[in-house]
């Protein structure tokens, strides 16, 4: 969370700060064997800094793809169910919906498989948000729903995740 709030404060200093501190922390990973702690930091790299600033899309989806490559190698299933609804994104945002469903598809069944409540409730934010943007409202209704059970179950209802779907249920039941 605190990676989020330095890397949205924009044009500042903390900011060059924190992406050369994470480079140092992505070439300190590369030595050592792969784990689920180094994709998540190729993760974080990805979702903060390339897709939410000048990295763009193209970035975002290889840095993605890198840490799925990592928790893959490191056996990190709840890691790559993590990481997979965040790599749909770029799917959606580059108009490949085909693809963005069919890794939200694998992203759900891993969730699932490893019981991840994290890993479930950001599948359910990624798919819920796309059968809204593909006018599948009570499909997005129904997702939103399952992922804010999977939230309760995992403690997480305070987590702004939860909240977002919370969102996402209204709009697809008033739509």
């Amino acid at each position: 969370l605190a990676l989020e709030l330095i890397a949205n404060i924009k044009g500042t200093e903390p900011v060059r700060l924190l992406d050369t501190l994470h480079w140092d922390a992505l070439r300190l990973f590369a030595q050592a064997s792969p784990s689920a702690d180094h994709a998540e930091a190729w993760f974080h790299y990805a979702n903060i800094f390339l897709r939410n600033d000048a990295g763009g899309l193209e970035a975002s989806r290889a840095a993605l793809d890198r840490a799925l490559e990592i928790a893959e190698a490191a056996g990190a299933t709840a890691m790559t169910a993590r990481i997979m609804p965040i790599r749909a994104i770029p799917a959606f945002d580059l108009g490949l919906v085909e693809e963005g469903f069919a890794i939200l598809q694998r992203a759900r069944d891993m969730a699932e498989a490893s019981g991840d409540g994290v890993a479930l409730m950001r599948v359910a934010l990624s798919e819920s948000d796309a059968l809204l943007g593909a006018g599948q409202f009570q499909d997005a209704a129904e997702v939103a729903l399952r992922g804010l059970r999977a939230a309760r179950q995992a403690g997480l209802q305070a987590w702004l995740q939860a909240i977002v779907l919370t969102a996402h249920a209204c709009e697809g039941l008033l739509a």
